[in-house]
Order: structure tokens, then sequence, then C-alpha cells
């Protein structure tokens, strides 16, 4: 799945200029920023070893990305191996692997702390159910939870929840005592990064999104495609709800509720960190979705062990559609990032050329911000880029917001960069 974007040719986008710049201009130690430390640790250590170390090497990064993608789907089978059989569990980490409604973590180098997030939390919950079978305090777990929360604070509330989960499902008992205590670390920590995040928008998440990024044209390359693919499975799931309130659901369609409902609350629990960040779970907006996209694998998984045990030609045909379906997606998630980290690259050495002694004013690009399919990357302020590209402090630059900006901006501060495109594509 990593290699086609490999050979592409993976670039920089948006904070990830920010992080270069921070590295050039602030040192190595801080290559993520000053608050980055009070405000995710875990993140800072990231930026530390990716930005810091590696440098402007995108390739070099994206290798990391890939190798930290592996772990997680290898933790991610460990985990569901020890609550369904082991084919099960495959199938679950292979549909997350395939599945399109995470794509910047697979493909955008700012998210790699929260790549680190959902690796600490996966392991976690596997040094929880060893702790729970041993009936010991789980010290271990608590801590990899609280560092998972550290890295990007979308875990915080599946780790707590599994603290009381997961002994129900292994014991169907919950030591209260005992998990009420492993809480109050994680209390500590989502309190310590309330108190110093670095976050300050007013808004909500776009809940109405969720379920398309999820069953929609989040996972698909075609919005119709998506459109038509949500509406079949919002009526699957709307006679699976009918069928369980009328109690007319055969023995092995009920079998496969319970994964079903684990999907739901993952994708619930994934989502609660966000809630107050106005942020749409689609294209670059779906780094939102690095944990609830488990719970959408597992949600996928029993939609298709449903088909399977009805029909088996009718479960092939399924899956195999499941599967194109999801490479085609990945493909022009491939193309479009590529694409943008070229444009960034193009637009950065335009401004170089075209005002080699940097102005005393502010330069705007345009006509408009360049968009493949929502995924952008250059946009608003991209002073900090030029600097980083460049290494002049000196330049004052922005990406208009529409053609009209850009029009009404003075012509000797105004740079067109579609011919720079065009040769920079030639090239």
């Amino acid at each position: 799945m990593a290699v086609p974007f490999a050979l592409r040719g993976p670039g920089f986008i948006l904070d990830d200029w920010f992080t270069l710049y921070f590295r050039r201009f602030q040192g190595v130690l801080w290559a993520g920023g000053h608050g980055q430390l009070a405000a995710r640790p875990g993140a800072w250590l990231t930026y530390l070893l990716e930005f810091g170390l590696i440098g402007a090497h995108p390739q070099a990064i994206y290798a990391i990305q890939t190798l930290l993608n592996v772990a997680i789907a290898v933790a991610l089978f460990r985990l569901a191996r020890r609550f369904v059989p082991e084919s099960t569990a495959l199938a679950i980490a292979v549909v997350w692997v395939v599945l399109q409604d995470h794509s910047t973590v697979d493909h955008w180098a700012s998210t790699t702390p929260s790549q680190v997030s959902l690796l600490l939390l996966l392991v976690g919950g596997l040094a929880l159910v060893t702790a729970t079978d041993r009936r010991s305090a789980g010290v271990l777990a608590v801590a990899l939870f609280a560092a998972s929360a550290l890295s990007y604070e979308a875990t915080l509330p599946v780790a707590a929840a599994a603290l009381f989960a997961v002994p129900w499902v292994r014991r169907r008992a919950v030591p209260w005592r005992l998990a009420t205590a492993q809480l109050v670390p994680l209390a500590v920590t989502g309190g310590w990064m309330l108190a110093h995040t670095q976050h300050h928008e007013h808004g909500w998440f776009s809940f109405g999104l969720l379920y398309t990024s999820h069953f929609g044209w989040g996972i698909t390359s075609n919005r119709s495609v998506g459109i038509a693919v949500g509406f079949a499975i919002a009526v699957v799931l709307a006679g699976l709800a009918a069928g369980l309130i009328l109690h007319r659901l055969a023995p092995q369609t009920r079998a496969v509720l319970p994964l079903l409902a684990t999907g739901v609350v993952v994708i619930v629990l994934g989502t609660l960190a966000f809630a107050r960040d106005p942020i749409d779970p689609i294209a670059l907006g779906d780094r939102a979705n690095v944990v609830s996209s488990i719970g959408a694998a597992c949600m996928w998984t029993a939609l298709g062990l449903l088909a399977w045990r009805w029909r088996r030609a009718v479960g092939a045909v399924l899956v195999t559609a499941f599967v194109v379906m999801s490479a085609v997606a990945r493909n022009q998630r491939d193309v479009d990032y590529a694409r943008a980290g070229d444009d960034t690259v193009a637009i950065l050495a335009a401004v170089r050329h075209s005002y080699p002694v940097p102005p005393g004013g502010v330069i705007v690009v345009g006509p408009a911000p360049i968009l493949h399919h929502d995924i952008t990357g250059l946009i608003g302020e991209i002073r900090e880029a030029t600097t980083a590209y460049t290494g002049d402090i000196r330049y004052k630059v922005i990406m208009a917001k529409d053609k009209a900006a850009f029009d009404a901006t003075p012509a000797d501060r105004r740079l067109d960069y579609r011919p720079f495109l065009a040769s920079f594509s030639a090239r």
C-alpha cells in the first residue's frame, strides 16, 4: 500500500513547513515549537526525532511513517486476537490498512505524533489485557495510555473507557476501586493537556460528516460512489437495528453484533476529544479519525462477516468490491498529496525566482489556493514556509484566499504561480 506513494514522491505541505522553520531558526531541540513541550510532550519528542534529526528529507520521514503504520497494524491484530478469532482479527487489521478514512496518517508528515499515540494506545491495550488476566495493577498499561494521550489527546477517552471495559469483557466483573485508581493518572494527564493546549479555536466538530468520513465519500475516490456506498450501508445498519428491536435476527447475524457495537463505541469515543475543534473529518481533516478509524475497521469487518455468512458468493463479491474501492481511493490520495507537495515546492521556488531580494511589502501569491480533492500544500500566510525554503527571514508572503483578493493586489506585489507550475511539471 505504501510503495506507490513512495515512488510518486512524498513532499512537505502546510504544517510541515512550520516545523522545518522552527528547526532552522530555533534549533533542532525546538523543531516542534516552544509550546509543544508543555502541550504534547510526546509530539515534541516525535518532532525532535522526525524533523529535528532527519530534517528536510520527506522520503526518509515517509519511511518512518510507513514503519509506524506497520507496527500499528501488527499491534491492532495482536490486540483484536485477544477478543475475536484469529481470522477476524486479521481482517480488522487489513481493513484498517486499506480503508482511506485516515489518509493523512499515511501521507502527511506532521501527523506522525498521532501515529505514535495510536500505537501506544494499542500496546497499552495489550498490556491492560495481560494485567487483567493476571489480576495485577496494570501500571504499565496506564503509563502507556498516558504517554499516548501526551502525544495526541484523541486517545484519552478510549483509554479511560478501556480501564472498565476490558475487565468486564475478560472476567465479566469490573474491579471498581482499581479501575478508578487507574483513571486518576489519565484524568491528571487530561487536565494538564487542557491547561497547556495550543488550540483555542471556537466551534464544534463537524459531527454531521462523521458517518460520511467512514462510510461515504470520505473513503472513496468519487463523491457519487461515496453517496451510494453510504446509503447502502445505512440501509443495512437500519435493517439490523430493526431486526434487533423486533427480535428477528438469525443467530449468525447476532454473532457479529458485539463487533459492530464495539466499532460504534470506538468511533464515538475516538471523536470526543475533537468535540470543540471546528474540523471536518474529511480530506486533510481526517487526521481526526486516527482513533475512530479503528472503530470503522471493526464495523466494516462485522459487515463483511455478515455478508460472508449469509451468502459466501455474495460476501466474496462485496469484499472484492470493498478492496477495489479502497485501492482506487488510495491511488487518488497518493496523487493528490504528491501534487500538493509538488505545488508547494514550485510556488516557493517561484517566490525566490521572482523576488531574489525580498521587497519591503507583502507578496501575494495566487490567484487562489490549489486544491486536489480538498488537499492543498499552502494556504493563508506562508511566510514560515518561504523562510524555511529560502533561508531568508525577510520574506513576507501570503496565499490569496480567492481571485478577487489576488486581483486587488498591486501588480509589483502580485505573483501568479501558474506559469511556474507548468514549467515545474514539465521538468
